[in-house]
């Protein structure tokens, strides 16, 4: 997700599909760690705020996965998002 604020913090419970090519269920997992922001960019010829890009370290399937992209995961309570397939 490009945003300007983190969409999860430490703590939350989300759906995380390791590789988004190979058909699989997502994962349940948990976000271990604050907020990263990698890389914010600036439009210089597009009049819009500021893009900023969240990773955050999470455990799924008893695993550490590190600077997980906030576009890779999905909240538990989101009902309406869903992963494509």
């Amino acid at each position: 997700m490009k945003s300007g604020n983190p969409k999860f913090k430490k703590g939350d419970l989300v759906f995380f599909r390791k590789f988004k090519i190979i058909p699989k269920k997502p994962s349940l997992g948990i976000v271990v760690s604050e907020p990263q922001l990698m890389f914010v960019h600036d439009w210089e010829m597009i009049p819009h705020p500021y893009k900023n890009y969240w990773c955050y370290n999470i455990i799924a399937e008893e695993q550490l996965f590190k600077d997980i992209p906030e576009d890779m995961l999905r909240s538990v309570n989101d009902e309406d998002e869903k992963y494509s397939e």
